[in-house]
């Protein structure tokens, strides 16, 4: 449920008609909030992913790029002043 539920469900808990209803409706809110770290962990986790992937890729690139940067002689020049 978005966050945006969770606030409607807060504002329906305060105008609630009964003590019912507006204990039903907390109770909900209660369970969603208890769900929300777990939601922001695996969020977390996600992005470590992401960083870990681009980081190897970096990584790959640059040992790419290494191998194609090493000088090489491909010939000799002579030069003669007359």
């Amino acid at each position: 449920m978005p966050i945006e539920a969770v606030g409607a469900d807060v504002n329906e808990a305060r105008q609630a008609a009964t003590m019912w209803e507006q204990y039903e409706l907390l109770g909900r809110i209660r369970a969603l909030e208890a769900k929300k770290p777990r939601s922001c962990q695996r969020i977390f986790d996600f992005e470590d992913e992401i960083t870990a992937k681009c980081d190897k890729h970096i990584d790959a690139l640059e040992k790419h790029i290494q191998q194609r940067t090493s000088p090489e002689r491909f010939f000799t020049i002579g030069w003669k002043v007359i």
